[in-house]
């Protein structure tokens, strides 16, 4: 049995550094490609999030109102920032989201009585719904300017926000109004007093459509696009 000779074993050498190296290479070339797209898909991931945290941020006021057959007739959603009282925009929408609990109340001249223990609270604003004089239903958003105790329970003076018909009588519940606005790349989250802050950034495109009670929402950043729909 004949020995390695100095060539052969500098030649095995050589394949092995050779192979070494190619594997190497082509290890540190896989972590390169899971790493970009590790970095791709974590944006993605948190777009997502933040999206379906819209979702069930705006189907969770829906569920709240049918509670109450007056509270479900209303309307929530507005294709606008100003209770739906202007031309419908492409890139901006409001939502009233429930806060409270439903509250009767009935007319009394100018203002509306409602019951002893009732959580109203002054400068809250608030959905009424319920029938006018003629007894057609109607519903009308207000802020609670005024209130005060008397023997039945409590007097509210409401100061309109939309244009609907004096309610007569029906229920109420506290709401908050919550505005949505696309601008420069940027989707904007605007609270209940008016301040606006950026949600979501750098998206290519964003959009809705509104055909109640369903609403559709998507967005697009570079090849990822993501759309869902809820029902208000």
């Amino acid at each position: 049995m004949r020995g390695v000779t100095l060539l052969e074993f500098l030649a095995g050498v050589s394949l092995f550094l050779l192979l070494l190296f190619f594997s190497y290479h082509a290890f540190d070339a896989q972590r390169h490609l899971l790493k970009n797209i590790s970095a791709q898909t974590q944006p993605e991931e948190e777009f997502n999030y933040r999206m379906l945290l819209v979702k069930h941020f705006l189907e969770r006021s829906a569920y709240k109102l049918k509670v109450d057959p007056f509270l479900e007739g209303a309307t929530i959603f507005f294709p606008d920032l100003s209770f739906g009282e202007s031309p419908p925009q492409k890139n901006a929408f409001s939502l009233a989201h429930v806060t409270g609990v439903p509250v009767s109340f009935v007319r009394a001249d100018v203002h509306h009585k409602v019951p002893a223990g009732a959580a109203i609270t002054k400068q809250k604003t608030y959905l009424m719904t319920g029938c006018d004089s003629a007894g057609n239903f109607a519903w009308n958003y207000g802020i609670a300017e005024d209130v005060w105790q008397t023997a039945e329970g409590f007097t509210v003076k409401f100061k309109k926000l939309t244009a609907g018909a004096e309610l007569e009588q029906g229920t109420l519940i506290e709401v908050e109004l919550h505005g949505f606005l696309f601008q420069n790349q940027t989707l904007y989250w605007i609270s209940p007093g008016g301040a606006t802050q950026p949600y979501l950034s750098t998206l290519d495109s964003f959009e809705y459509t509104w055909n109640k009670p369903s609403l559709t929402i998507g967005w697009k950043k570079g090849i990822v696009q993501m759309e869902f729909r809820c029902v208000l």
